[in-house]
């Protein structure tokens, strides 16, 4: 996806360009219609989506599982939710003998993994917001920070309708892109709790998809 530059009159206008942007941030949220679906649990740390005839598999780090119950696929793409293993396993004590303090809730997008994520930023900081709200509201939305690496895009986002602030990562694994997101249970985290759990799920969903 290439940005509109309006000096250049061999590039479309500034309303198609938004078009396209507005369709690759709804495909990378997972709002877009997919069709050929399909997805099951292949281990406790593992579940495999198939979206759009492409395999893709979630996997938790060590000490973290997948929430059967949570495990979903719909006309958006697949989500689930990873925690502590003990949350999810009996008898099993939590790993380093505390409970991680939050949720990480992973989607697999019908966003290719070729996605232009520096573009996808830079729409996501201006008209692209509203995906980001849980009210759909543009205003309610605030980036407060960003980091991009080897791991991917993360964007720390402030959402004054549900009252919250959350790190998202968007990353590539295997054919699609995938975001993650750190949910903090009772209280709220440092940025580099939530950013360590974040590349966790990254590099064992990576790994997962060699």
């Amino acid at each position: 996806m290439s940005a509109t530059r309006p000096d250049d009159a061999t590039r479309p206008g500034p309303r198609a360009g938004a078009s396209r942007a507005a369709t690759a941030t709804f495909a990378l949220l997972g709002l877009s219609l997919l069709g050929g679906c399909a997805e099951r649990i292949l281990a406790a740390d593992r579940a495999a989506f198939i979206v759009e005839g492409a395999q893709v598999v979630v996997a938790a780090p060590a000490g973290r599982c997948i929430d059967p119950k949570s495990v979903e696929l719909g006309s958006g793409g697949g989500f689930l939710l990873i925690g502590d293993c003990a949350l999810f396993l009996p008898d099993t004590p939590p790993a380093g003998g505390a409970l991680m303090p939050g949720l990480i809730r992973v989607g697999v997008t019908g966003a290719p993994a070729g996605t232009d994520l520096a573009a996808f930023e830079a729409f996501l900081s201006a008209d692209g917001r509203a995906a980001l709200s849980a009210s759909r509201s543009a205003e309610e939305i605030a980036v407060l920070a960003r980091r991009a690496d080897a791991d991917g895009l993360f964007l720390k986002i402030a959402d004054s309708a549900a009252g919250s602030e959350t790190w998202r990562v968007f990353f590539p694994a295997g054919p699609r892109v995938l975001s993650a997101t750190f949910v903090p249970l009772d209280a709220p985290v440092t940025d580099t709790v939530a950013l360590e759990e974040l590349r966790r799920v990254v590099r064992a969903t990576r790994g997962a998809n060699v």
